[in-house]
């Protein structure tokens, strides 16, 4: 059953000055429960979309951005560094660099300006805001048992290890619960799990498995996994391992959810159980879903079934305007489509380029990361306004 939360009076325009395409109606998804909220009410529009680059005293890098305390941060995982630039682009400091953390995959902020990394040791690391390490590095405990890793199953902690694929370029790991816990993304590598992993559909993975994990903080224990996948994983598409990711981020300890084919995004409370759901299907997307269940015929095929398709890659909850942005491709070379939902309602959605992760808000303007690598070598943001359209 849909339930609508409609405003009256209300109607939505999405425009976007530099790259402009308003996007027709819908149709809503199954999904895996009926406490789904679809309604569609476009209030909003988005104006004067446009680029940054950033000037980089390093020649080429690849990683990712953040935004905080007014200023762009730029985690280069290619030279083992965090850089700092102002909104318009220009470089201002670099606070890490490759003598003070070596290699790194994963790494953010916590509410209260700490940066955090996970080294190539798998080892928690901690700074101020300086850069100044705080405490000494912890190794993340997985609690795995006399068990093996090859050898538990799927309510076991140790069965899972870090998602490592990074196919949405979505390497946040989200702080909360008062800062004492994160939350990271899981995976089962199947090059050591043999008999529990994503090739594995027919053992129950896409119904068994879970997506997320819950680390205590300062111990870095792995404390709990949860999220199982949607329905649709078995219900509608089945062997599809490539698409076998998602992206959630966390607004006042409340985790919000979107996994790569599921129109809906799931919403759990702060102790990890299920709440309701909400969601409508992003226009232009391909999901002709290639099937496999051979990990080596995947390795070639599966660039080309990233780059054909259509997937949910990115979500970003404003805490000031209890806003919902939600990347997710289009059809090839297409660029990517952008929805934005308030209330649980589709109020904006639009064409945006590639790779459009909405990152946070300085001042009246949004940020998205963005141009990072890739053979043109681009180094930059977006950034837009988000309107309410006049009645």
């Amino acid at each position: 059953m849909a339930i609508f939360f409609l405003r009256k009076n209300t109607d939505v325009l999405l425009v976007l000055v530099l790259f402009v395409l308003l996007l027709p109606g819908c149709h809503q998804q199954r999904t895996r429960t009926e406490k789904v909220f679809a309604g569609k009410q476009l209030m909003y529009q988005l104006v004067q979309l446009d680029s940054i680059p950033m000037v980089s005293p390093l020649f080429y890098t690849e990683g990712f951005f953040r935004v905080h305390n007014h200023r762009i941060y730029l985690f280069d995982y290619d030279h083992c560094s965090v850089q700092v630039f102002d909104t318009a682009g220009n470089f201002l400091d670099t606070l890490l660099t490759e003598n003070t953390i070596g290699e790194y995959r994963y790494g953010g902020f916590t509410p209260d300006g700490s940066i955090y990394l996970l080294d190539k040791n798998n080892q928690m690391r901690f700074f101020d805001s300086t850069g100044k390490q705080r405490g000494q590095p912890v190794a993340l405990n997985w609690q795995r048992s006399k068990l093996t890793y090859e050898k538990e199953e799927y309510t076991a902690i140790g069965t899972y290890s870090i998602d490592i694929q990074e196919r949405p370029y979505d390497t946040r790991w989200l702080p909360f619960d008062a800062q004492q816990r994160l939350l990271i993304p899981l995976w089962i590598s199947p090059h050591i799990n043999k008999q529990f992993n994503r090739y594995r559909w027919q053992s129950g993975y896409y119904q068994q498995a879970a997506l997320l994990g819950a680390v205590q903080l300062p111990a870095a224990q792995v404390q709990s996994v949860f999220c199982k996948r949607s329905s649709l994983y078995t219900a509608v598409f089945n062997n599809i391992p490539d698409f076998d990711f998602g992206s959630a981020d966390v607004r006042d300890d409340t985790i919000y959810v979107s996994e790569a084919i599921d129109s809906a995004i799931h919403v759990y409370a702060p102790d990890q159980s299920y709440l309701y759901s909400f969601g409508r299907q992003g226009q232009h997307m391909n999901q002709q879903y290639p099937q496999t269940t051979n990990e080596k015929k995947d390795r070639v095929a599966s660039s080309k079934a990233l780059s054909e398709t259509g997937y949910y890659y990115h979500i970003f909850c404003d805490p000031s305007s209890r806003l919902v942005f939600r990347s997710h491709t289009t059809q090839k070379g297409s660029g990517s489509g952008l929805q934005v939902y308030q209330h649980g309602v589709l109020v904006a959605e639009a064409a945006v380029p590639q790779r459009f992760n909405v990152i946070g808000k300085i001042g009246d303007w949004y940020y998205a990361d963005g141009m990072v690598g890739g053979y043109n070598r681009l180094l930059g943001v977006f950034r837009f306004q988000l309107l309410r359209r006049s009645l």
